[in-house]
């Protein structure tokens, strides 16, 4: 029996003060910043559009407006910092971008294809470690990963690099977006994982494109068949076996959003918007004509007041298990009240798994 007074319990009960002070106090602890929206690959799937590759649009935050940016958002409270794209490496200035934010005291979580990786970034996350290099793999053989991503040869590049960051001691998780095109090769994506020895994620949830494009939904998996390939990994049910176990789920509310978005986590998107979080699009905040805090504090708790919760999710005993997210409810139905069918079937079918496994033989 562990002592009441280790010291992994302190920080335990620590943090979950912390964290309780954090929402109530409404500090933006958490951000996740796209540094462009520009990418070298074109992934089937990609929720952001053509404007990954054409040079219209808003222009990007420039270095210094970035660097301002970083400033700002530390001095309000951010601690966790998630740099994106897009693919953030196409940036010339990235190693700039990053070595600030880490001189900042920033913990910062770096999302790459890992195509773009070479010796001089290496060098970069040895001189300044980030909390993790997060990096998706899209298939486990070339013909797949090329026939998702759309570039000949990226498979190549993409191991690469990852076997570069292994090289250089530079700690990395692996993640895969689950599709009918690579649902066949996830035990060969888990088999690299494990080569490389780096943690492994997959993902099922996939969603019309920002500009309307519902193309991707043609690459999803029906639900049963998705969560069967999740549940067949066992540190994924451990996972949500933990996540059930210590979530209470929590009393019924009157706002839409019950998440952290614009409580205390943000996005800042690679023209400048702020947004409450990574998939809402709205409220904007345009940080090019003013600060940071402004907009954390005058625009972007709309969000909180918009809207209220589906009647249909308000008594559903899986909430937990679904995903339900009003950005994703929007992207797929058109309200960001009206729940998408394709996440009540995972959590009913996640309820399901879960109670096979504990022997209940029947849904949770």
């Amino acid at each position: 029996m562990d002592c009441p007074h280790t010291p992994w319990l302190e920080t335990d009960a620590f943090l979950e003060r912390f964290n309780r002070r954090a929402i109530a106090e409404r500090i933006p602890l958490s951000g996740s910043i796209a540094l462009t929206n520009r990418c070298n690959l074109r992934c089937a799937h990609c929720y952001v559009g053509d404007c990954r590759w054409s040079a219209g649009g808003s222009p990007e935050l420039s270095t210094a407006e970035f660097r301002r940016v970083l400033d700002e958002i530390t001095g309000a409270g951010c601690l966790y910092l998630i740099l994106t794209g897009g693919e953030p490496l196409v940036r010339p200035d990235f190693a700039e971008i990053y070595t600030h934010a880490r001189g900042l005291g920033l913990i910062v979580t770096v999302f790459t294809n890992a195509t773009l990786v070479d010796a001089r970034v290496v060098s970069l996350f040895q001189e300044y470690p980030p909390q993790s290099v997060e990096i998706t793999l899209y298939g486990g053989t070339a013909a797949t990963y090329e026939r998702i991503t759309g570039v000949a040869g990226a498979y190549d590049k993409c191991l690469a690099g990852i076997e570069r960051l292994v090289a250089g001691h530079v700690r990395l998780a692996l993640k895969t977006v689950l599709l009918s095109l690579n649902q066949a090769e996830l035990p060969a994506m888990e088999d690299l994982a494990r080569r490389f020895g780096a943690k492994f994620r997959l993902d099922p949830a996939v969603f019309p494109r920002f500009d309307g494009d519902r193309a991707p939904l043609e690459l999803r998996l029906p639900a049963d068949q998705a969560v069967r390939l999740e549940f067949a990994n066992p540190e994924t049910v451990r996972a949500w076996t933990r996540y059930v176990e210590t979530r209470v789920p929590e009393p019924a509310s009157e706002h839409l959003y019950t998440c952290g978005a614009g409580r205390t986590t943000f996005h800042v998107d690679a023209d400048g918007g702020l947004y409450p979080c990574l998939m809402t699009r709205r409220p904007r905040y345009d940080l090019r004509t003013g600060p940071f805090m402004v907009g954390w504090n005058e625009v972007i708790p709309q969000v909180r007041t918009r809207g209220r919760p589906p009647e249909a999710c308000r008594a559903c005993e899986h909430r937990l298990l679904c995903g339900y997210c009003p950005p994703f409810a929007e992207l797929e139905t058109g309200s960001e009240e009206t729940p998408p069918p394709y996440l009540c079937a995972l959590g009913k079918a996640r309820a399901k798994a879960l109670a096979e496994l504990s022997g209940g033989g029947r849904e949770a």
